[in-house]
This record gives structure tokens, sequence and C-alpha cells, in this order.
């Protein structure tokens, strides 16, 4: 539960490097693409250390 919400925050702080409002309507598919996989990555280790 707590990964899912950590990348609002990032994404905050990448866009307030360009276009706000651009980015925050249209996040980068490779940023999300990371986002899924590190999100994937850390439930599979937590079920993994949870066992």
């Amino acid at each position: 539960m707590v990964s899912s919400s950590s990348p609002i925050p990032n994404s905050g702080k990448v866009a307030n490097n360009g276009n706000k409002s651009m980015q925050e309507q249209t996040p980068r598919p490779l940023q999300m693409r990371l986002w899924i996989m590190f999100d994937e990555l850390h439930y599979f280790m937590t079920r993994e250390l949870a066992e």
C-alpha cells in the first residue's frame, strides 16, 4: 500500500522542472513503466520476506 502512494510526490518534483500542467496530465510512459516495475519488485520482495 505504501509503495503505490509513493510515485505521487516524486512525480510532483519532476513536474516542477518543466511544464507542470503538461507533465501532470500526461506522465511519461517510460517513467510509469519504471514505477510499475518497481512496484511489482517491491511487492515480490515483501512477499518473499513475509514467507
